[in-house]
């Protein structure tokens, strides 16, 4: 994301990125969903790919509204006398969106999730959780979900460029800003931010597999029960 671009650059930008970014890594998020989840995992490899258009239909718009939502609160700000440091406005704009993306992420997820058990397209299985459980567990997850969003968009538009600009400050290798430099705060940023949104993920998809369950969070949590506690689920 660049506060040089317009919101609808950065948003073509971004969801351009990320939608190819799915079809690469998909079968990485099946094999998490399966291991946090309890499941057995498959060794059919088109079992990986299941979900994977629900998974790019919903990056789409997903991530445009992120990377557009997180350059229009910038800029909005960036004219604000209380938040004068720009680093502090970019947390508050990436966290602010990051959270309010997840309305799209969690039927989204939700529907990814169910789809590893259940046989059907987008809108077959939309109609059984509606008609099984209700609406409503379309947004089960919606809180870890959103909060993953909030700590995973603040790590991928604002702590990245600020590690990057320190690289390039402090060490000779990094000169100035190219692709390395880009790469290399990425992939710290990536890292960290997988970290600390580990946990919320974890708690997300236990919820999203197990829609029959009313336990709330803290209770999924705590459980000492190794098919409903989410103790054991952790790495």
């Amino acid at each position: 994301m660049s506060k040089d671009l317009t919101p609808k650059q950065n948003a073509i930008l971004g969801s351009i990125g990320s939608t190819i970014e799915v079809f690469i890594q998909h079968p990485l998020v099946v094999w998490k969903n399966m291991l946090q989840s309890g499941k057995i995992l498959s060794r059919n490899p088109t079992h990986y790919y299941r979900g994977v258009l629900t998974n790019g239909f919903s990056m789409f718009p997903l991530t445009a509204t992120q990377f557009a939502g997180t350059g229009y609160l910038s800029n909005k700000l960036s004219n604000n006398s209380y938040i004068k440091s720009e680093y502090n406005q970019q947390i508050l704009a990436s966290t602010t969106t990051g959270f309010l993306s997840g309305i799209i992420a969690t039927p989204a997820e939700t529907i990814i999730v169910q789809k590893q058990e259940v046989k059907g397209n987008f809108i077959q299985i939309s109609k059984n959780i509606i008609k099984k459980h209700g609406i409503k567990k379309l947004y089960r997850g919606f809180i870890p979900c959103s909060s993953r969003e909030s700590l995973y968009t603040c790590g991928l538009l604002t702590l990245s460029p600020l590690i990057e600009n320190s690289m390039v400050n402090k060490y000779k290798l990094f000169e100035k800003k190219n692709i390395y430099s880009s790469m290399s705060a990425s992939i710290i940023s990536g890292l960290f931010s997988g970290l600390v949104t580990q946990p919320f993920d974890t708690i997300k998809t236990h919820m999203q597999a197990n829609l029959h369950n009313t336990n709330n969070i803290c209770l999924l949590y705590t459980s000492p029960s190794p098919r409903d506690g989410l103790l054991s689920r952790m790495p």
